[in-house]
């Protein structure tokens, strides 16, 4: 798969220190999918939220969460973009 710049740019900054994720992007590699949905969380653990002092921690963990699951929908959009135009050339 191609990835768009701007697409591996923000996944390796929602992502900083998976270096295997970084290694897939760069080469195009499929799994990238696998990779973000198994990173992504549904949302904050109970213990996450038991363990917060302050509601600015818990607010940051959401934000984090949001943002962590907006990386993972990209990819579906470019994933299922780049089917169709691959189905597409098969048909012709």
């Amino acid at each position: 798969m191609k990835y768009p710049l701007d697409f591996i740019s923000l996944v390796k900054q929602t992502y900083p220190t998976v270096a295997g994720l970084h290694h897939s992007l760069d080469s195009g590699d499929p799994d990238v999918g696998k990779y973000l949905e198994s990173l992504t969380p549904s949302g904050i653990r109970p213990d996450q939220a038991l363990s917060a002092t302050s509601l600015d921690q818990i607010k940051t963990l959401a934000n984090d969460i949001k943002a962590k699951q907006n990386v993972y929908a990209k990819w579906i959009l470019i994933n299922h973009a780049q089917n169709a135009i691959a189905l597409k050339k098969s048909r012709t």
